[in-house]
């Protein structure tokens, strides 16, 4: 008889030697500072070493700069880019972009040894730190292995297939032998999904409660991409439950949408003006953005506070790109009826635009004497050719400092040329067509009436999530609503630009595996493998084993929340030309991703071949692993040499 707690043992043994030789080649092949923002990942926990506190938004160590950019010279870093002058005492040096306002814990646990190396050069120091990193790697790949053991039979495997290809996934290897956050993040999001795991198929104990609790406490303070673990602890505690009660998935669906209901009256409040985004942030005006004004109930208008010494607000609404590439280079009309709670000068209504492939926003301003009467403004302009993408604005931003309430309606953005003797009409249910001198041509404005609203945040909800998400989650609400505009966008764009990114890209991204059968090769296995999962789900016999469907019901609910934060991170996309999310804000889901094509690529093969065709899949990733050490190695071997 096979002893499967030996065997177990034994997989778990060799899997944690590959994954510490994977970990250790890839720190060493890797040059120095060659990772995403490396060198000022590493300034944070240096100083955090050396400073003896948590570094404030604008601190620095003039020497310790000098030492790390001497380095990144003597390791042909700057082979592309302008070398930094230090002969010039004065100039302020730079490591890049700033890592100071992340959060801490991650910086702090790497501080712990840099203590000990002092005295040594920068450069040993960033490899003591990327060894911090390697041990979370290694519990990543060990937790791994807890998930899949939590879930499947001793003669299941996936026990040693899914912990294998952690070890051997490329992208994985390469960020978690990186000084950088997102190890951290990685490393506690999947402890935190296997407790979770252990916890609904074991059952609810005080120990395992609280270190669910602790780790997803502990989440926000390592970085926002594991976050997700605070609302995710909700899930799994009622989950663990509901499965030691034996209630019925009647009351579990009862209880859910009871809780659910009670968040999102909570979280969200409703009437702000659907397709008017709010800009920078939601903090800046707690009621809604479409109001009935003039105790005239049946129009309604938009709504921006101003303040004294406050930043610029907008309320923006983008022009649909099939729309913009119309009227690029054309003539167009702006208009709208304005006033306002006191006499003022404002800029209303403006234009906010993006020409084609850049990251610049230019605004068309003209400002009017505003008074408390609506009345109507219009001026014409010709658009550029190169317009890439457009926005009507309400901007916030008068001449007097004062608090007051400036209002909109009937926004228009009309093609053609137009002067202000007549006022036009707005026709249809939303404004989509204007009547203006004889002519009816379309209104480019969406939701022009402001007869539709949505959802917004709660204030108090805006400030904290802001925080920890450093951007605004207004925004981000706003985009997701509009799905027409975004939606598109993240499928068609966002969405195989990170999945190529979790495949083939490395170091700083610049480091690609290429050749015209990788790419295909990839696309096909992953349509495959989601194509056997979704027939094992369509097959499997849901209730039969109440722990297991519930277990599986967290990790893809834990998987889809990463991948839509993934998708969602390039939202709102103002630019022409938008940043695209690194693949790298997609690995804590790296678990669930790869129990997935691993179990649905097997799935497909008839059950005396399943094991070879799991096989086959890790043969597959080991082949991949292979072509991406040797892409990193030749792209560093064959840079100019440094002049």
């Amino acid at each position: 008889m096979i002893n499967w707690q030996r065997t177990t043992a034994m997989q778990a043994s060799i899997v944690g030697l590959i994954a510490l030789l994977q970990g250790l080649l890839f720190l060493w092949l890797l040059p120095p500072w060659q990772h995403y923002d490396e060198p000022t990942h590493f300034e944070y926990a240096w100083l955090i070493a050396n400073h003896g506190h948590l570094p404030a938004a604008n601190e620095f160590d003039r020497p310790m700069q000098r030492a790390v950019i001497n380095s990144m010279l003597s390791h042909n870093f700057y082979w592309n880019l302008p070398k930094p002058n230090l002969q010039d005492e004065q100039a302020k040096l730079s490591l890049g972009l700033s890592e100071l306002d992340h959060p801490p814990v991650y910086y702090m646990l790497v501080s712990l040894p840099l203590r000990l190396v002092r005295q040594r050069d920068v450069t040993t120091q960033l490899y003591i730190a990327r060894l911090v990193s390697l041990a979370l790697f290694l519990l990543t790949v060990t937790a791994a292995g807890g998930i899949t053991r939590n879930l499947t039979s001793p003669r299941s495997g996936l026990r040693w297939a899914v912990p294998l290809a952690i070890a051997l996934f490329p992208a994985l290897s390469d960020i978690m032998t990186a000084v950088n956050n997102d190890a951290g993040a990685i490393c506690l999001f999947t402890c935190f999904l296997w407790l979770g795991v252990r916890t609904i198929r074991c059952g609810l104990t005080m120990d395992r409660t609280l270190g669910l609790v602790a780790l997803a406490v502990l989440a926000p303070f390592v970085k926002n991409t594991a976050a997700l673990a605070l609302l995710l602890l909700p899930l799994v505690l009622l989950l663990a439950l509901w499965v030691q009660r034996g209630w019925q998935w009647r009351y579990m669906a009862l209880l859910g949408a009871s809780t659910s209901a009670c968040l999102v009256v909570a979280v969200f409040g409703w009437g702000d003006a659907a397709f008017w985004y709010r800009w920078p942030s939601g903090e800046f005006q707690s009621a809604a953005t479409r109001v009935q004004p003039l105790g005239d109930q049946a129009r309604s208008a938009l709504m921006v506070e101003t303040r004294q010494h406050a930043p610029t607000r907008y309320l923006l609404n983008p022009i649909p790109s099939a729309n913009v590439a119309q009227l690029a280079g054309q003539m167009i009309t702006v208009g709208g009826w304005v006033w306002a709670d006191q006499p003022i000068t404002a800029s209303v209504p403006a234009l906010m635009f993006s020409p084609r492939g850049t990251k610049e926003l230019r605004f068309q301003t003209h400002p009017i004497s505003v008074t408390t009467t609506p009345t109507f403004h219009s001026w014409t302009t010709q658009l550029s050719p190169v317009t890439g993408t457009l926005y009507y604005a309400l901007i916030a931003n008068i001449d007097q400092p004062v608090m007051t309430r400036l209002y909109l309606r009937n926004p228009i953005l009309v093609p053609g040329s137009f002067g202000a003797a007549t006022e036009p009409t707005l026709v249809g249910k939303t404004g989509e067509q204007v009547l203006w001198a004889g002519h009816q041509v379309p209104n480019m404005v969406r939701n022009a009436t402001l007869t539709m609203a949505w959802p917004r945040l709660r204030p108090w909800l805006e400030g904290l999530l802001s925080r920890s998400l450093r951007r605004s989650p207004a925004q981000l609400l706003d985009a997701l609503l509009d799905v027409g505009q975004s939606g598109r966008f993240m499928l068609v764009t966002v969405a195989p630009f990170a999945l190529r990114g979790v495949w083939s890209r490395l170091a700083w991204g610049q480091v690609t595996i290429r050749g015209p059968l990788w790419p295909l090769l990839m696309l096909v296995v992953t349509l495959v493998s989601l194509l056997g999962t979704l027939i094992w789900l369509l097959r499997r016999r849901w209730g039969k084993q109440r722990s297991l469907d519930a277990a599986f019901l967290f990790l893809a609910v834990a998987a889809g929340g990463v991948w839509i934060l993934t998708l969602g991170w390039s939202l709102p996309y103002r630019w022409a030309q938008p940043t695209l999310p690194a693949a790298r804000y997609a690995l804590p889901a790296s678990v669930p991703l790869l129990m997935l094509l691993i179990g649905g690529w097997q799935y497909l093969f008839p059950q005396q071949y399943r094991l070879l065709a799991i096989r086959l899949f890790v043969a597959g990733l080991a082949t991949l692993d292979l072509t991406a050490i040797w892409t990193i190695w030749h792209f560093y071997q064959t840079l100019p040499l440094p002049t």
